[in-house]
């Protein structure tokens, strides 16, 4: 083939694949061409990887990663530094062999003694972390469907005994041929292995048409050796994963399978945050010896379920409990009246008289739109006209409180060594806990505010008593986590003694509850199918998923909101005293004074501020300046 012969096949081939690209704008045009093609052609040639099948992970280097953390905790640390010497024993290999190479020859320039058994690790890695492509499922299906002779054509070193199982594993059956270039010593990206595809099929190059991923083996060389190459377009499934976190190809190849955009929601942010939490959760029980694990309701009811999933051999229990249920068996507690209670609860910096009625008891009392300084509450109970003239009825409540708590946690156990998991901040519910009973407390949680009690044992996940990045994330998008981190029952008010048979029974808060069909619970629907996926795979035995990456795609939605963030995920209901309502009011306040006021109670508030102010402003940092201002002024 002479030069100007040679320049017009790549222009034609580059025209050609040019007007494929303009079709990959419209799927259904992009699909019809496709068929079109296959309809016109006696033999399909399927390339493997990022084709037929994509890998769990993003890259193959992060493949040897895996390997190599795998090979530490079964063998111990001779094998740091694996996933390096691999790819360097890959890059020597093919610098002194001038063909494709084979793994074995990869292994000859790796110095272990036991290479054997680290390739066959290295070959059930590859197998178990493949995925079918879903774009090209039905296209595969249609070519057997049709009764065309389908082959498989793959520059790769392993083996043709591994690619076979690799495509039974992932469901590809009804092929002839495999043409592997470890096995023939050709490459498809020097157009070499497919002149022998072509003389080991004995047909004509024009009656096979070739479908991969590499503009360059998979088109160009193929339409220069005479077969017509066609690129496929791997679709992009996910919504708010980025391709360059850990986890994108793992749910991307996993998340067209969920219908609702809620479920999805649940599998791509939730679920990945529920995994990488409870992961070191079940380290830091390993650490303390800890096999009683307590689940806080309403908080941690998703989390449990989660919990029994990945590691069932835990004694785990759906603790019933809120703050006010075990705070105000704290009154007069070995007579100290109200010292305990005030020591183990916490107030804002304003509370209105009413609501500190309730928090001991005494719903009954007229409502009152008196408030009380933070820095005056202790006084206020020592003088304040409504709890002394009622002091004999809230010590009496008090008590029988006390005796049914007390009757449930010896009914669950809630004693020796436990844990106690719940989403976190000020730790008040196992401040109050510590006080009864027999019991040894370890708290873990999502994280644990700065002003949380000095004596609370436990530590947080996303921040452990320190204003850092996450922690005002979190503060400036709180309800984005609370709103999912619910449950299907209303919260609970105190517990009862049955007369009739001298057992526990609960008493609710009255109000509305979120309706089992919200959008909330489909997405622990998604969230709950992330964490079998994720336990059914081999990334669970090697804790993939960090602390970074379990929180970076629901940090990025806090901070820096799109409009459809705002308005998907603003309008999440969240249960507040009885009340259901959005995360963002869906109509804006009227008037400064009321904005101001919506700000303040706002459970996203970096998104409040771009609801209000729509301009592409730093909002995140707009809200930690302002709740240092308030921090500084309380």
């Amino acid at each position: 083939m002479d030069y100007i012969t040679l320049k017009e096949n790549i222009k034609k081939i580059i025209l050609f694949h040019i007007k494929i690209l303009k079709l990959l704008g419209d799927e259904g045009m992009y699909k019809t061409k496709i068929y079109e093609l296959i309809d016109k052609h006696k033999i399909i040639s399927f390339d493997v990887f990022d084709t037929l099948i994509c890998r769990d992970v993003n890259n193959y280097k992060i493949v040897f990663e895996v390997i190599e953390k795998k090979l530490i905790k079964k063998y111990g640390d001779l094998f740091v530094g694996f996933a390096e010497k691999r790819i360097d024993a890959e890059r020597k290999t093919r610098e002194l062999i001038n063909r494709e190479v084979t793994l074995d020859e990869i292994y000859a320039n790796l110095n272990y003694t036991n290479n054997d058994i680290i390739k066959k690790i290295e070959e059930e890695t590859e197998i178990g972390l493949t995925s079918p492509n879903p774009v090209i499922i039905p296209i595969y299906n249609y070519c057997v469907k049709n009764n065309k002779t389908v082959v498989v054509t793959s520059d790769m070193y392993l083996s043709e005994d591994i690619i076979r199982r690799i495509l039974t594993k992932n469901g590809f059956e009804g092929y002839t041929n495999i043409f592997v270039s470890s096995e023939f010593g050709e490459k498809k990206r020097n157009g070499k292995l497919f002149k022998r595809v072509v003389d080991e099929l004995r047909v004509k190059p024009k009656e096979i048409l070739h479908i991969g991923d590499n503009i360059r083996s998979d088109v160009i060389f193929a339409n220069l050796s005479g077969i017509k190459g066609v690129q496929i377009k791997n679709k992009k499934n996910t919504k708010y994963v980025v391709d360059k976190r850990k986890t994108y190809n793992f749910i991307n190849n996993r998340i067209q399978k969920l219908n609702d955009p809620y479920e999805r929601i649940g599998y791509e942010i939730y679920g990945v945050l529920i995994v990488g939490f409870l992961n070191w959760c079940n380290e830091e029980l390993e650490r303390k010896g800890i096999k009683k694990v307590f689940f806080a309701a309403r908080d941690s009811f998703v989390l449990k379920e989660a919990f029994e999933i990945m590691y069932p051999d835990y004694d785990s229990t759906y603790f019933k409990v809120s703050r006010r249920a075990v705070q105000v068996p704290a009154i007069n507690f070995n007579n100290q009246r109200y010292n305990l209670f005030l020591k183990i609860a916490s107030f804002d910096a304003i509370s209105d008289v009413t609501s500190i009625y309730k928090r001991i008891g005494l719903e009954e009392v007229s409502s009152s739109k008196a408030e009380v300084f933070q820095s005056n509450i202790k006084s206020f109970f020592e003088q304040d006209y409504v709890i002394r003239k009622n002091e004999k009825l809230i010590f009496s409540r008090a008590e029988e409180e006390r005796k049914a708590m007390l009757k449930y946690l010896k009914n669950i156990n809630f004693n020796g060594s436990v844990a106690f998991i719940d989403v976190g901040w000020k730790c008040s519910t196992q401040n109050a806990l510590s006080h009864f009973g027999n019991v040894d407390i370890w708290g873990l949680y999502l994280g644990i505010h700065p002003h949380a009690k000095e004596d609370v044992h436990g530590k947080g996940y996303l921040f452990d008593k320190e204003y850092s990045n996450y922690f005002y994330t979190v503060m400036g998008g709180m309800s984005l986590l609370e709103a999912f981190f619910t449950a299907p029952e209303k919260s609970l008010k105190k517990y009862e003694m049955n007369d009739s048979d001298d057992d526990v029974c609960f008493e609710y808060e009255i109000g509305d509850s979120i309706d089992t069909d919200s959008v909330i619970f489909k997405m622990h629907k998604g969230a709950i199918k992330f964490v079998n996926d994720y336990c059914n795979s081999l990334l669970q035995s090697i804790d993939f998923i960090d602390f970074d990456e379990a929180f970076t795609s629901l940090k990025s939605i806090i901070d820096i909101p799109t409009k459809e963030n705002l308005d998907v995920f603003g309008a999440f209901p969240m249960e507040n005293e009885g009340k259901i309502s959005p995360i963002i009011p869906r109509n804006a306040l009227k008037g400064i004074k009321e904005k101001v006021k919506g700000y303040g109670k706002s459970g996203w508030k970096i998104g409040y501020l771009k609801k209000l102010l729509k301009f592409p402003l730093p909002y995140k940092t707009l809200f930690e300046l302002s709740y240092n201002l308030y921090k500084k002024n309380r």
